[in-house]
């Protein structure tokens, strides 16, 4: 978004890794446009040694902007349920790791060791996600996060997603209210490209509604 964009040559940039985080299919999308280049997300955590998964330059859309990808060489992943047992594919659970780089525990915490490994030295990494029918990992959130209304779990990140490339949305973040017919609802806090001409309400939804 730097108004240098349009003055550089970019042409050296061949390729982009992003780690940390997810990154939003808007934020993939719109970079691979701007600079002319492939882009793969890098998901991992200190706890896992930095070593986890990561999308493929020249992926498909359908893994480049809404997956993280598949478990790097030597890396084990599995999608689990509260008692640390593999769910089906497709299923919503907690994503864990397994290799020779994931860390032995936690200095002096034997406690929080505990609660991050399992007696098999799989990694709860807290993140909510599913596999795909291609073998991709899509996160859906954190647990944490999770809400639910009237009886349906809704992941705050897939709503973002959702809302992220309206044309005049410049950021967003989705977060939980009490509802007293639904449980809970969520709100959208919007930062418009134009704060003069903010996309309106009705706007979003049908943006959305897909």
């Amino acid at each position: 978004r730097s108004p240098l964009m349009e003055s550089l040559d970019l042409s050296c940039v061949q390729g982009i890794i992003a780690g940390g985080a997810a990154s939003p299919p808007s934020l993939v999308d719109e970079a691979r446009r701007r600079f002319g280049a492939e882009y793969s997300i890098r998901y991992s955590s200190t706890e896992s040694g930095g070593v986890g998964l990561g999308t493929a330059f020249g992926a498909p859309d359908s893994e480049a902007l809404h997956t993280v990808g598949r478990p790097r060489p030597g890396v084990e992943v599995r999608i689990a349920d509260d008692r640390d047992v593999a769910v089906e594919i497709g299923e919503v659970g907690e994503l864990q790791l397994r290799s020779e780089a994931v860390m032995d525990g936690y200095w002096g915490d034997p406690e929080g060791s505990a609660a991050a490994l399992t007696p098999d030295r799989w990694l709860r990494t807290g993140d909510l996600a599913r596999i795909d029918d291609a073998g991709c990992v899509v996160l859906c959130g954190r647990r944490t996060e999770m809400y639910i209304r009237g009886g349906y779990n809704v992941f705050p990140s897939e709503v973002e997603a959702a809302l992220a490339d309206h044309p005049g949305v410049l950021d967003i973040a989705v977060a939980p209210r009490p509802d007293d017919v639904m449980g809970e609802v969520g709100v959208a806090l919007v930062v418009a490209r134009d704060a003069a001409d903010p996309p309106r309400l009705e706007q979003l939804r049908a943006h959305g509604a897909d």
